[in-house]
């Protein structure tokens, strides 16, 4: 092989065989060959946590005639691929780490790799690997302090892998928890989580900023990088891989490509109906990826397109991507096959963009829309089959019967008509359109809005022929000066945005023939400004027609002005976080296309703010923060009712930048804490939400009132007056004071009512609970439960495999308790704690045991002293996941915990260690820590360490507000 010569049968027969069949062996006996200088560079390899690019490697260990000898012994070992070199097999760096001398020898001669790092290596190597090669070298000081919000922002936005991003974070938190900093655990831990759920929980729009970050990297290799992991990423990802590809490389990476997705598609082929969804992604994203291949590809598409059950959809990605990639001649080519409005636009910027005279369009091409008529009539062609006459009937039905698609249809017709006057006006042989409108519907906004539309399409085709003067943006917003239909009725709004939604189409089809007409014509930033004014228009609707086709019909500053104005509602506007992060990667998408590259920068590293931004829907982040808070402030610290008052922004708009699913209740839940710590802050903060209209939080800020400490002040007696619902009466009579005694009072004064309104009723759920319990012991009888006094001790295991069986899971753990506490009530306390010593390494048993934790621990305390029961504690805590709020109920673990602190407060910080692996993780990161957020503040409280409690609470608040930066929050006045 070293040779470069064919490996003949006879090369491959006189290799020695493996010794004895077992792989070590064989690594043995070969290892006995290598010169010392070798065997190093291989201890260094297989100690590294990646693997060097294949170019660096004289770099990596020292450019020397020794170094490119032992290179060449061992090339056979490894597999040198483009930007990494790997063993052949990964079993032989497994073989070199078990040996002794493993660590001493990598630590020994990985210092030239280390040199490499910081001196030469290329921008993405040094980023990636530098950090986590220094710290296994001893020096954990970068690792610790580096990686920060700023860092991951930059580094997502140089188009870096996500996957290494959380690579170094994880390797920074292992680092932080071993040295117990909880502050700086906290704040990597909250960056790798939204580092890990951005690209499916922060946008729909994760390849886009992928291929745009790419796009703008100043680091040559994210392209390669991106290549590199082809076979990794999802399907729909595949295609940014070609788009991001350099010309040179471009043949190559369409080559690979395709092979991986045909790969899929075999594979898909095979498989069971759960895998026809990425069967489906992968076909998509083959036509895709065909688009940007070579000439003969487009006859491959139209094969493989045609087996398909709907090959209509799959044309229109292929048109989509052609036109996408500036690839027109493959639009035109599949011309023949080519339907629906969505490809008949295509076809049309197709031509527009290529420039070609109507003599030299293919076959019927013409006849594929009245667009391209029109095209072709305004360029000198000809065309006997326009038709003056549309059937417009359907548009006028019954609106109550709405769904997506009629908008749509609406949309189309619109443009359809409007490209139908025209081409009647450019032909010159009729002065109008003949539309049928059902009778009675003549009058409607919608039958004047389409005759408005035919008046602008004529007067344009007249334009045209008289002066040669082309309509802009300007001339077809300024001239549809219909007033919009303000009715309320359902089937108008949906009718509104159809109009609305086909003079955008007609908009950018306006823009194309431009183009078409004169290659140099393009909105002008002075069109952008005046269309402004029109009730029809909107910027991002605009921006998201561009994002699908990028059509490039604006000149720059054009392009800039819209981008400004988009940009400058975000600055001013609080917006959901997924909503807003989609908008600023399609307004960076959209900057870059149009040469902006500063400012598409600009967008794009607000975009990662938002990636990294709080909360996806049902993130309980912002409720542990009150919860901490909350314990600190009822213990008088100060700093914690100040950072209570700081918050009000963020709580106040916190269903604003969530979609406010489930995190409404923490908005009410700050307004109890404000009217515990704020009294005098509550009546301004009640009549903000009244002016607001926010009933529901102003009367639950009343009710909050009621549980105060305050309602005999001034200031609870007048929001007392405000009491006129029965959920505020019920919220003071359950208090059962004599404080509340007088406020009810004054709430019976002002109401008129003088009886309690509290009922001890069942609630509806607990009657509907009852219901089904009553079902399910109805109908067949079961088996049995198991009796818990026919298994001793040692039968334990048999016991927990008959619980297993019981269908009822919530009586699991009641038979284990009995058991438990039968065997204990006979005098064998002992032998159950060996019973279970034996089996709570067993991981099919840890779920169903983990109840009888706590119960051990105080049957271990009382029998067998302090010392032992800890460990029980330990595994109380670790093997319910007991610092997870998800899986382990709160008094358990407040319980818990009280025993650790009263018991082994010497040993709190050994315990938080211990437990912070537990065996269902939770809510726990890559490497499985999980320290608790307001459970750790709980615990710290309980054992004396009030300064460390704060300071961990206040990080917490810290990394909150950061999370927000992108939201221009204020503080609302009864704050400040």
């Amino acid at each position: 092989m070293n040779t470069g010569k064919p490996v003949s049968t006879g090369d491959v027969s006189s290799l020695p065989e493996c010794p004895g069949g077992e792989i070590r062996n064989y690594y043995a006996s070969l290892w006995e060959g290598l010169a010392q200088k070798a065997k190093c560079i291989l201890h260094v390899l297989a100690g590294l946590k990646f693997g060097p690019p294949p170019a660096a490697m004289n770099d990596c260990f020292g450019r020397s005639v020794e170094t490119l000898d032992a290179l060449s012994d061992i090339d056979h070992l490894l597999d040198r691929r483009e930007l990494e070199v790997s063993p052949f097999h990964a079993s032989l760096f497994a073989f070199l780490r078990e040996k002794e001398s493993h660590t001493d020898i990598f630590e020994a001669h990985a210092h030239d790799v280390l040199a490499w790092l910081e001196n030469t290596a290329p921008d993405y190597w040094r980023w990636a690997w530098l950090w986590i090669t220094k710290a296994q070298l001893g020096d954990t000081h970068d690792i610790l302090h580096a990686p920060c919000r700023a860092w991951a922002i930059e580094s997502l936005t140089k188009g870096y892998p996500v996957e290494q991003v959380a690579i170094i974070l994880d390797r920074a938190e292992i680092m932080a928890f071993e040295d117990f900093d909880v502050e700086k655990f906290h704040a990597l831990r909250s960056l790798s989580t939204r580092v890990r759920n951005a690209p499916e929980t922060q946008t729909h729009e994760w390849p886009l900023f992928q291929e745009v970050a790419v796009a703008l990297s100043p680091d040559p290799n994210a392209s390669d990088l991106l290549r590199h992991r082809i076979r990794q990423l999802p399907a729909d990802e595949i295609p940014i891989v070609v788009r991001s590809s350099e010309n040179c490389l471009l043949d190559h990476t369409v080559s690979d490509a395709v092979s991986e997705l045909n790969r899929r598609l075999a594979v898909g082929a095979r498989s069971d109906a759960e895998i026809l969804g990425e069967h489906e992604r992968a076909a998509y994203a083959l036509v895709e990826v065909a688009a940007h291949g070579g000439p003969d590809y487009p006859d491959r598409v139209e094969d493989f397109v045609m087996k398909a059950r709907e090959p209509g959809s799959l044309i229109a990605s292929y048109c989509r991507e052609s036109i996408l990639a500036g690839r027109f001649q493959n639009v035109l080519s599949l011309s023949k096959s080519l339907r629906g409005p969505s490809i008949q636009r295509d076809v049309l910027a197709a031509l527009c963009f290529e420039g070609l005279p109507p003599d030299s369009w293919p076959n019927d091409v013409v006849e594929t829309s009245h667009a391209t008529r029109c095209l072709a009539l305004l360029k000198g062609g000809s065309d006997d089959k326009v038709e003056p006459e549309l059937d417009l009937s359907s548009l006028f039905g019954d609106g109550r019967r709405f769904d997506p698609d009629r908008l749509h249809e609406l949309a189309d017709k619109v443009h359809e008509l409007f490209f139908s006057a025209l081409a009647v006006a450019s032909n010159g042989r009729s002065s109008s359109l003949q539309l049928t409108i059902p009778a009675g519907s003549e009058t409607s906004w919608l039958a004047r809005a389409v005759r408005k539309l035919e008046q602008i399409a004529l007067v344009a085709g007249q334009n045209w022929k008289t002066s040669r003067n082309w309509m802009t943006l300007t001339d077809l917003y300024t001239a549809f000066d219909l007033p919009p239909d303000t009715s309320t009725r359902f089937d108008q709004d949906w009718r509104l945005a159809g109009v609305r939604l086909g003079l955008r189409l007609i908009a950018e089809d306006i823009a194309a023939i431009a183009i078409g007409l004169s290659p140099n014509d393009r909105i002008t930033e002075e069109d952008m400004q005046a269309v402004t004014a029109s009730p029809y228009w909107s910027d991002e609707a605009w921006v998201d027609g561009f994002s699908s086709r990028r059509l490039v019909l604006l000149k720059p500053p054009a392009a800039n002005a819209l981008v400004q104005r988009i940009a400058s509602s975000l600055d001013g506007t609080v917006t959901d976080f997924c909503e807003r992060s989609n908008l600023r990667i399609k307004l960076a998408l959209f900057a870059s296309e149009h040469q902006l590259v500063d400012v598409a920068r600009q967008q794009l590293t607000q975009a990662a703010e938002c990636l990294l931004g709080y909360g996806f829907r049902k993130d309980p982040y912002a409720n542990d923060i009150l919860e901490s808070l909350e314990m600190l402030a009822d213990r008088g610290d100060r700093h914690a009712k100040q950072a209570l008052l700081d918050l009000a922004g963020p709580f106040e708009a916190i269903c604003e930048y969530t979609d406010g699913d489930e995190t409404d209740h923490f908005r009410r839940g700050y307004h109890h804490l404000v009217a515990r710590y704020f009294p005098d802050r509550v009546p301004s903060c009640y009549a903000n939400l009244v002016r607001n209209e926010e009933w529901w939080f102003a009367e639950s800020l009343s009710r909050a009132v009621a549980y105060a400490g305050w309602i005999d002040s001034i200031e609870g007696q007048a929001l007392l007056e405000t009491f006129i619902c029965p959920d505020e009466s019920v919220a003071l009579e359950r208090r059962r004071s004599q404080e509340a005694e007088r406020a009810l009072c004054i709430v019976r004064r002002r109401t008129g009512r003088n009886s309690d309104l509290t009922e001890q009723e069942v609630p509806e759920d607990e009657e509907q609970d009852g219901f089904e319990d009553a079902h399910l012991t109805t109908g067949t009888p079961s088996a049995p439960d198991p009796d818990p006094t026919d298994y001793p001790p040692s039968r334990l295991p048999d016991f927990l495999d008959a619980v297993s069986h019981v269908p009822k899971y919530d009586q699991h753990s009641r038979l284990i308790a009995r058991w438990f506490a039968h065997w204990e009530e006979v005098g064998q306390e002992a032998a159950v704690l060996d019973a279970l010593e034996n089996v709570s390494d067993d991981s099919s048993y840890v779920w169903r045991l983990r109840d009888s934790y706590d119960s051990a621990f105080e049957t271990a305390l009382r029998i067998r002293g302090r010392s032992d029961a800890f460990h029980w504690l330990v595994r109380a805590q670790t093997h319910s996941a007991g610092w997870s709020r998800w899986m382990c109920p709160e008094p358990t673990f407040k319980r818990r915990l009280r025993h650790a602190a009263a018991l082994y407060r010497g040993r709190w910080k050994e315990f938080v260690k211990l437990t912070a692996k537990p065996d269902f993780r939770g809510d726990a990161g890559k490497n499985g820590i999980v320290i608790g957020l307001s459970r750790l503040v709980f615990f710290l409280l309980e054992v004396g360490e009030s300064e460390l409690a704060r300071s961990y609470a206040l990080e917490m608040v810290r990394v909150f507000k950061e999370e927000l930066s992108d939201q221009p929050i204020r503080t609302p006045d009864w704050a400040r």
